[in-house]
């Protein structure tokens, strides 16, 4: 059974994490306070801490919701085969990450220590070994499966990177061409 959520307690988390969306615009994880955080939230420091621990668990939930998103953009086209599966998780990232991409562009450029750039790797990382089944052969170990996890999330948060570094003059689709593209390289080789 899950535990209900007090609807105070999201507001504060919510609020927190887009407090911390902006200022990652403007400046990098280690110069943002936990002060700064709760003034542009206009919340008190109490409230932060009786939410997290520290700024990397508040950032953990900032990606967590982009990772949420990604999911409920999976949900929504019902039950799939594997490979169609597959394909709208593509679709979903790239959907995420190209609507977001001049937010992410502020983000990256502040990024000094690649703070936000490995939390995000980890959570597509995260949600592909959780969410989907894979066409790996039979005898493929943990390890590999992980190791080609790693490599399809890392090449995702690179073009991300890339994109928000060098821009992208092409469309929502030719992106997700793109992502699909690294996908099939990786996983169908």
């Amino acid at each position: 059974m899950s535990k209900k959520v007090d609807a105070r307690i999201a507001r504060s988390k919510s609020s927190m994490a887009m407090a911390l969306e902006r200022l990652l615009q403007q400046k990098c994880l280690t110069d943002i306070t936990v002060k700064d955080i709760t003034d542009a939230a206009q919340l008190s420091k109490n409230t932060f801490y009786n939410n997290f621990s520290c700024k990397q668990d508040l950032l953990d939930y900032l990606l967590s919701g982009y990772a949420d998103e990604v999911k409920e953009l999976v949900a929504k086209g019902g039950p799939y085969k594997q490979e169609d599966k597959i394909m709208r998780f593509t679709q979903a990232i790239s959907h995420i990450l190209f609507t977001k991409i001049e937010k992410f562009r502020k983000i990256f450029r502040c990024d000094v220590y690649r703070e936000v750039y490995w939390g995000i790797m980890t959570s597509f990382k995260n949600q592909l070994m959780i969410d989907l089944p894979f066409n790996f052969r039979p005898e493929a170990t943990r390890t590999e499966i992980e190791l080609a996890c790693d490599f399809f999330s890392g090449a995702l948060v690179n073009s991300v990177y890339a994109v928000s570094r060098n821009g992208f003059s092409g469309t929502e689709n030719d992106f997700y061409g793109l992502i699909y593209h690294v996908w099939e390289l990786i996983f169908q080789s």
